[in-house]
């Protein structure tokens, strides 16, 4: 089973899950004894992450201020502790940087999504928007790793 450090911590924490590695770059300040996969194979990385997005065309005034109040949100010291001992890490910033992330993060899950043949099964409209720019990012919020709990398989082929 592959799932996030945030729903996993409190099951790694009482036992019932014994985590193989987090999938970050870096070991988790929430969960310091779990190796990260890169340990073991080098280069190995797939963060989660949260953020805000906003309909392209919002107006930039808009952006600025939801940023702003975001951002206001996230330096809070409740919060933080609140996210730390989640096992997120506060990203925050400004939403240029955001959209650089995404930029990034597309044609990485796109080789993925290619090797695997996986596909969108879900009612609704996807979010493949983001690419074309259907979708404005506004502010990343909280980025954290998964967790790989015992019991669980992963294709390491995919791997860059």
């Amino acid at each position: 089973m592959v799932d996030g450090l945030l729903p996993s911590l409190p099951l790694i924490e009482s036992g019932r899950f014994r985590a193989l590695g987090i999938t970050s770059a870096a070991r988790s300040p929430a969960a310091p004894q779990v190796p990260t996969i890169a340990e073991t194979l080098p280069g190995y990385q797939a963060d989660i992450w949260y953020g805000l997005l906003g309909p392209a065309g919002t107006p930039r005034e808009v952006v600025v201020r939801l940023n702003a109040v975001a951002n206001k949100a996230l330096a809070g010291a409740e919060i933080r502790a609140r996210l730390a001992k989640l096992g997120a890490t506060v990203a925050g910033g400004p939403p240029e940087a955001f959209a650089k992330h995404i930029a990034r993060e597309i044609p990485k899950w796109a080789k993925v999504v290619k090797a695997t043949g996986a596909r969108i099964h879900r009612t609704g409209e996807s979010f493949a928007g983001t690419a074309s720019g259907a979708l404005l990012p506004l502010s990343c919020l909280v980025a954290h790793s998964s967790a790989l709990p015992s019991r669980s398989w992963i294709d390491f082929n995919l791997r860059q």
